[in-house]
């Protein structure tokens, strides 16, 4: 059965059986481009995937399945919001599939999930620009998906995920600026890739394809031969313009507590990384010399694994670009698509090369917006995606060239080589990318001795040296040597909080992050302040430095062997007093005198500097500030112990996204917590009743609560301390209103007429 297809006026003939091959033949390509990913037995070894996104999805499946949204994250930084944090993605539905299979395996078959995507995506893109045939949009899909972009990226689920959406956003953009049409399919995939967890890479392409748009209007218009009306455009774009506000409501849940974390976070936000090597001319060979992206991260002579700027699409494949340019550009009546990719590709090109990306610091300086891109690397997505389409579009037309047995071969041995140059090439990195799961279950003695309870924060301070030494090693012993170190993310597989943590993408939100910084500073100076760390809930300081303990307060634990390939030997200390969530302040900083202490000028000015700095890199300690000096210095053991036992609040249970507490004494009083705090935590007694929780010095080490006393209700017994932000509340509102109402106007509209010239 036959069915037309108009585009750009002319029809183009496809069959169901077409329909039906060519996803089966894109998938079974990819599998034999990116089989080792299909191992259960290897698993990503990258930093990354390791530190980032497995924990992060690994907690979220345990949270989820004990019935609780996985609104905070108790293991980063001694606590810090999860859902607020957009890489995390716990929202996107391929992280619920991805939980439902099991991780980490299930991630790595997510990959090849959105690689699948993707390779559909720019074949459609591909249908609707130009009249391509079907074999010409399955090779278009073979060069996009197995792309070294791609491969740059491979470890990198949430940046694979949203780039595997541009095609069809940049597709369902073009038609319905073009044609009026694609209205839903825009609206479901910019939410698809909002929640992905790496929106850049769909902002940017948007943005570019937005440009070359207008470029091919004024074209359009100057030369007096306009596909529409001036008010059917700026209609259309309108229309456009509320699909990307409905995207944005429908995804509110995700958008608004990540909006609401970004305003006091350093990192939570994209940032400008002086250490990108940045794309240049020079770089052009990139896209058809293989392995020449090594030399793009500056990582000669080692496997990559993670290459940002990888853009290799193979010789075939530009070559077959080459001539469909050459053969469009002949073709009067596909002017508009030709201009419309030619400038897409010239634009991401030149916001991509050079220093911070070209053009970019002009386009910067007028629009502050796009340093948040980071678009040196994401514009390449586009540049990568368009010659791919040539690519397919001159095969296409080689194609129609030949007939007979030359056309029959051609057709088989071009796509054929393709898939074995992106093999071959690929097969080497993807080798270097994984390391033996068992790995990952090799728990060591450091790890098995800190043994989490309830009643205590089992905070464990990170003290080393180079932990950016083991980022770009994926061999089995740099897995196991990061397993050692306790990175951040990884506590939330073992239950234990950090309360440092400067990993890429993991710095902490700026009042905290600046405490750490000088905390850090003062410790490489000095011995290891006992007061300060106890304060903080810190149970176990682990250091490969060696140490002084000058007090009683310390004992070690346990000392691993030198590390094999390192040579560095970790001791563990532990705390002898017993830390606990709350202390009671006035005992803590009671004054000899007998004078009362002012509790907040002590927790507030001492602990915390106050100057905001969101540099990449740790600035200096302030010098005018010793934290050494501060008067919790010279507190004893039996300071803290009579503070922490006759604190007014004692935990009974820790929580998904709370602690469920026993109140000693009626309220209102105050307490000092060890964790930092953010807005949304609230207070709920023991009828159910919600107050806000006062709190002091938000995201700081320790933070003054005041506890109210609950309005009609038992003031004495348990109550829970929860975290329930009014962003998130708000986001799902607006989430599930959107829905509502777009289904309802789904539900009653007309099905979208086809496009006739």
């Amino acid at each position: 059965m036959k069915s037309k297809t108009v585009l750009f006026g002319q029809p183009v003939n496809s069959s169901e059986v077409a329909n039906v091959l060519e996803p089966v033949i894109l998938l079974g390509a990819l599998l034999v481009i990116y089989w080792p990913l299909m191992s259960p037995s290897q698993v990503i070894g990258g930093m990354d995937f390791q530190n980032l996104v497995f924990p992060q999805v690994a907690y979220a499946a345990t949270v989820l399945r004990s019935g609780f949204i996985p609104l905070w994250n108790w293991y980063t930084w001694g606590g810090s919001p999860l859902l607020a944090a957009w890489q995390s993605a716990i929202l996107y539905p391929p992280t619920w599939c991805a939980i439902f299979i099991g991780v980490p395996f299930g991630l790595q078959i997510i990959i090849l999930l959105h690689l699948w995507i993707a390779a559909l995506g720019v074949s459609r893109l591909t249908r609707t620009l130009f009249p391509v045939s079907r074999r010409g949009t399955v090779l278009t899909g073979l060069c996009y998906a197995g792309s070294g972009f791609f491969l740059g990226h491979i470890e990198q689920v949430n940046s694979v995920a949203a780039i595997a959406w541009t095609p069809w956003v940049v597709d369902a953009f073009v038609s319905l600026l073009c044609f009026r049409k694609g209205l839903r399919q825009l609206i479901v995939c910019t939410s698809l890739s909002l929640l992905s967890g790496h929106p850049q890479h769909i902002q940017l392409a948007l943005l570019l394809t937005g440009g070359g748009l207008c470029f091919c209007y004024v074209l359009l218009f100057l030369g007096g031969n306009p596909p529409v009306s001036a008010k059917e455009t700026i209609g259309r774009c309108l229309l456009a313009a509320g699909s990307f506000v409905a995207s944005l409501a429908i995804v509110s849940g995700q958008v608004i507590p990540a909006l609401e974390l970004a305003s006091f976070s350093e990192r939570i936000w994209p940032y400008s990384d002086p250490f990108t090597p940045h794309f240049r001319w020079s770089h052009i060979p990139a896209f058809v010399v293989p392995r020449f992206f090594n030399h793009l991260a500056g990582t000669e002579g080692q496997p990559v694994g993670y290459t940002e700027e990888s853009v290799y699409v193979g010789i075939a494949s530009f070559a077959l670009a080459a001539y469909g340019v050459a053969w469009l550009a002949t073709q009067r009546k596909f002017f508009t698509a030709l201009i419309l990719t030619f400038f897409c590709f010239m634009l991401s090109m030149l916001f991509a090369l050079g220093p911070e990306g070209g053009v970019a610091p002009l386009l910067v300086n007028t629009f502050p917006g796009l340093a948040k891109m980071r678009g040196a690397a994401r514009a390449l997505n586009l540049s990568v995606m368009v010659v791919s389409i040539w690519a397919g579009s001159g095969y296409s037309r080689l194609l129609r060239k030949l007939s007979g047995p030359w056309r029959t071969t051609v057709a088989i041995v071009i796509p054929l080589v393709v898939v074995a140059d992106f093999s071959l090439t690929h097969r080497p990195e993807l080798l270097s990318l994984l390391t033996p799961a068992a790995a990952m279950r090799n728990l060591n003695t450091t790890v098995e001795d800190i043994r989490p309870t309830c009643d205590s924060p089992q905070r464990v301070y990170r003290f080393m040296a180079y932990d950016a030494d083991l980022y770009l090693d994926h061999r089995s012993s740099a897995v196991a040597e990061r397993y050692v170190r306790i990175q951040p993310n990884l506590n939330m597989l073992y239950g234990v909080a950090v309360s440092d943590g400067y990993e890429e993408g993991l710095l902490p939100p700026w009042p905290y992050g600046n405490f750490l910084r000088h905390f850090n500073r003062n410790l490489r100076n000095e011995s290891l302040d006992r007061a300060l760390l106890a304060l903080m809930g810190v149970q176990f300081v682990l250091t490969e430095y060696p140490a002084t303990f000058d007090s009683t307060m310390w004992e070690k634990i346990s000392e691993t062997p030198p590390r094999s390939w390192t040579g560095t030997k970790y001791s563990l200390w532990r705390n002898r007093i017993p830390t606990a969530w709350f202390w009671d302040p006035q005992i803590l900083f009671a004054t000899r005198t007998g004078k009362q202490p002012d509790i907040i000028k002590i927790v507030q000015a001492y602990f915390t500097p106050h100057r905001k700095n969101t540099s990449t890199l740790p600035p200096r300690a302030e010098t005018r500030r010793d934290i050494q000096s501060h008067p919790a210095i010279s507190l004893n053991e039996q300071d803290f112990a009579r503070a922490s036992v006759e604190s007014k609040l004692c935990v009974a249970r820790v929580l998904p996204n709370g602690l469920h507490i026993k109140l000693r004494s009626d309220p209102p009083f105050t307490v000092l917590f060890s964790g930092p705090l953010c807005p949304g935590w609230k207070w709920i007694s023991s009828d159910r009743r919600m107050e806000d929780a006062v709190l002091s010095g938000n995201f700081r080490p320790f933070v003054l609560v005041k506890i109210p006393r609950f309005s009609g209700g038992h003031n004495r017994g348990t109550c829970r301390l929860v975290y329930y932000p009014f962003s998130y509340r708000v986001g799902v509102f607006v989430s599930l209103l959107t829905l509502a109402v777009l289904t309802v106007i789904w539900c009653r509209r007309r099905p979208e007429p086809a496009f006739h010239s």
